[in-house]
């Protein structure tokens, strides 16, 4: 009977083995470029809105690392870290309609993901220097 209502349970309520994914042991792989051990632990998390696997998955697509490189799903994961003030998931974002990556090129969008990440607490200053420089490369001040 016990058996019968646990399975009926996560029946219901749904068990993911994705909760046993770990950041860390993504960060791992993909520091010894195991980038498909890294996917493997990085998706799960971003699916469940972990900010930094999502940046992490855009990143990973956005150059081809471990997979074809593909700028949409790249943009889908840069966008979702970045509605969560990821300065890095903003910024990435930011150069993806700069460059036309994965979505149409358009320098308003692209100046407004990269003020969002100039003007976030949360970014380091070595980060707005790169924000600052991408800018002024960019001539984003003309939009």
């Amino acid at each position: 009977m016990k058996l019968k209502t646990l399975l009926l349970t996560l029946l219901l309520f749904g068990i993911s083995t994705s909760g046993f994914a770990d950041f860390n042991d993504g960060l791992r792989a993909y520091a010894k470029g195991d980038y498909k051990t890294a996917i493997k632990e990085f998706q799960p998390l971003a699916e469940q809105g972990n900010k930094d696997a999502q940046f992490r998955l855009g990143f990973i697509y956005s150059q081809g690392q471990g997979v074809l490189k593909d700028y949409r799903k790249a943009v889908k994961w840069f966008r979702k870290a970045a509605e969560q003030d990821s300065a890095y998931g903003q910024v990435n974002l930011g150069i993806m309609y700069i460059d036309g990556m994965g979505v149409p090129k358009d320098l308003n969008k692209a100046k407004y993901w990269i003020n969002k990440a100039y003007d976030n607490p949360n970014a380091s200053s070595k980060t707005k220097d790169w924000v600052e420089r991408i800018w002024n490369d960019s001539e984003l001040w003309k939009y």
